[in-house]
């Protein structure tokens, strides 16, 4: 893995990407069988920005997960912890970040052997309410309606991501749009997110 080569073409890749466009069809194809085997997250990663994302990172650490604040810029993640822990193998990671950050830790995580295995996009709608487009395993994306429960979206998009299956099923897609406002104003839109090794048949 090439440090500063590859952080460079990541930034430059994510600079481009649309924060509307999915990157989820970087998937490989070979991915099936569905076990009750979790996805070990090494770390779950936050925009300390955002206070839904704050509030996600509560709730993964809550959960017994390890979670980092990170602002918009990815480089000391990267730099200082990340490209270190990848080269030795590779690790999973989860978050909830804008959409650039996302797509810069995926291409980053392409040389470990690193896929993103689920993607929810949460975009804030003029009535306040969220529309939740998802693209992952048909077993998180069954658990979809914590995304509307009363303890909160981003914590419902916390559970969400810590339980990614290990062994991942096959993929499906789900929009759906939240019954009540939210309680977090924001514009643009979040993603949550798993990037991990793909298991193959």
């Amino acid at each position: 893995m090439h440090n500063r080569r590859t952080f460079l073409q990541a930034v430059a890749a994510a600079s481009s990407v649309s924060v509307s466009g999915g990157v989820i069809g970087m998937w490989p194809s070979g991915v099936l069988a569905a076990t009750a085997r979790r996805i070990d997250l090494y770390k779950v990663v936050f925009d300390q920005g955002h206070p839904a994302a704050v509030e996600f990172g509560q709730a993964a650490k809550a959960a017994g997960l390890t979670a980092q604040a990170i602002g918009r810029d990815v480089t000391s993640l990267w730099y200082d912890d990340l490209y270190h822990r990848w080269r030795q193998g590779a690790a999973a990671i989860a978050g909830l970040t804008p959409a650039r950050v996302a797509f810069c830790l995926q291409v980053l995580g392409q040389d470990a052997g690193l896929r993103m295995v689920f993607r929810a996009q949460h975009t804030p709608l003029s009535d306040g309410r969220l529309e939740h487009r998802l693209t992952g395993p048909s077993s998180v994306l069954e658990r979809a309606a914590l995304l509307d429960s009363g303890a909160g979206w981003s914590r419902g998009a916390a559970a969400l991501v810590g339980h990614c299956p290990a062994e991942l099923s096959s993929r499906r897609t789900l929009a759906l749009t939240s019954v009540s406002a939210t309680g977090f104003a924001f514009r643009e839109p979040l993603v949550s997110w798993v990037i991990a090794p793909a298991s193959h048949a």
